[in-house]
């Protein structure tokens, strides 16, 4: 299914999954795919970072628009 993606990618993806698989309940969201490339060694990471990004507060969003 991700044969055109590159290796990066492709870890994101899995690492995002991931994450999703141990939030309650089991759904793979955004905050997930953000989360995951924090984690890569990437230009997005680099952004991301300049950006104060904060994984803790993004889980805290995507579990208040799920109602939790």
């Amino acid at each position: 299914m991700f044969e055109r993606f590159t290796g990066e990618a492709r870890r994101t993806v899995v690492l995002a999954r991931y994450e999703g698989q141990h939030a309650q309940p089991r759904r793979h969201g955004t905050e997930h795919l953000l989360s995951a490339l924090v984690h890569e060694p990437s230009g997005a990471r680099v952004v991301l970072v300049e950006l104060c990004f904060d994984v803790g507060a993004i889980r805290r969003v995507g579990l208040a628009e799920r109602g939790r």
